[in-house]
């Protein structure tokens, strides 16, 4: 069943409307005046509504306007195939609200194109709202959209002080997703994938990645954190750790946790690393890998033994493996293993987890 469109004026005076017949025998309303547009979606109530201040609509002949007043009543109804709208335009939809200069919508395919639109959504955690502008927006179905020349802020203002930036965005709106897996879904939730990614303080680009994965929950920058320092034994040091999922592009599991490491050393080299936490229902586990290319020496402690020990190799690293499986009838498997270059790596770049961590093994029980 199809529902009617139906409107309503919002201030007097009241909006013009004109139907007009054309050759190929179809029809089209004009609508001069701010005005409320709606259609019921389902029994259950959802809609899909708009505001504007000025609007061509398409139909078949079967739209009617009525004598009618602002506040209550439509003051024209009937079937629509689509709406063209102009001026201050706001549609809601759901959780969902765009702000467009120029809407297209198709009532039959449920698809549409916004035009100097912005999308807005509020992070819960933080309290902070979530600006999602684009130079086009299109509709592709109730639940996915296509953005392009994108900006991605937590500021109101035209020029934001820090800001994401995408010449493309391919945004799916996982609300009904999440709502029948249980999960809690407080404003709407969103998956986006970005392309050709600038993370921006003003007008200037201080990060470029060509594909960033987002949840629109925040601008979801890949980088999680970022140490610079100087001593006198490693040099300058610049450490900074990345979040691995959004640098692939790929949504990131439930109950898993990925990081890329990659650090430089002035008097040492440059080493990269991964470290994964992952935890199920019946599992649980983590992996540590980590190589380098060191030219220095190795200082581990104040007696002259232990200082300036050159290592036996250039190309140092670890790697360390654990997962535990909870198996039927109460029974566990527990799986390790783990590698060093030599003995003095973990001390030396993992000195805490050397003296508190657990004895480095490979098994099987």
């Amino acid at each position: 069943y199809e529902y009617p469109v139906n409107i309503a004026g919002l201030f007097k005076p009241a909006p013009k409307i004109e139907n007009q017949a054309l050759a190929d025998g179809s029809y089209i309303a004009t609508i001069t005046g701010r005005f409320y547009l709606w259609q019921k979606r389902n029994e259950a109530g959802d809609m899909v509504e708009f505001q504007a201040d000025n609007a061509v609509i398409f139909h078949g002949g079967d739209f009617t306007a009525n004598e009618g007043s602002t506040g209550q009543g439509a003051m024209a109804s009937g079937s629509v195939q689509a709406v063209y709208l102009k001026g201050n335009i706001v549609m809601t939809e759901l959780s969902r609200t765009i702000r467009a200069d120029e809407f297209y919508y198709d009532f039959k395919g449920r698809n549409g194109l916004a035009v100097a639109s912005e999308m807005r959504n509020f992070d819960s955690k933080r309290g902070l709202p979530i600006y999602l502008r684009a130079k086009s927006l299109r509709i592709l179905s109730e639940n996915s959209f296509d953005a392009e020349a994108i900006t991605l802020t937590t500021s109101e203002f035209y020029m934001p002080q820090v800001s994401m930036t995408a010449s493309r965005m391919i945004l799916t709106d996982t609300t009904g997703i999440d709502m029948r897996e249980g999960k809690e879904v407080n404003k709407g939730s969103y998956d986006g994938v970005l392309y050709d990614v600038r993370m921006k303080y003003g007008k200037t680009t201080v990060f470029k990645w060509p594909k960033i994965r987002t949840n629109f929950e925040r601008p979801d920058i890949p980088i999680k954190k970022l140490r610079i320092g100087s001593d006198s034994e490693y040099g300058t040091a610049v450490e900074s750790q990345w979040h691995l999922s959004r640098l692939l592009g790929r949504k990131e599991p439930d109950g898993v946790d990925s990081t890329l490491a990659l650090d430089y050393y002035s008097k040492r080299g440059v080493g990269a690393g991964a470290h994964i936490d992952y935890e199920m229902e019946d599992y649980f586990g983590d992996l540590v890998g980590y190589v380098m290319s060191d030219r220095g020496e190795d200082d581990l402690g104040r007696t002259s033994d232990r200082k300036n020990l050159k290592p036996d190799a250039d190309i140092r690293g670890r790697f360390t493996f654990r997962h535990r499986h909870y198996l039927p009838y109460d029974w566990q498997a527990t799986v390790e293993m783990s590698y060093l270059s030599d003995k003095n790596f973990l001390e030396e770049f993992y000195r805490n987890e050397f003296y508190t961590g657990k004895e480095k093994e490979t098994l099987l029980f």
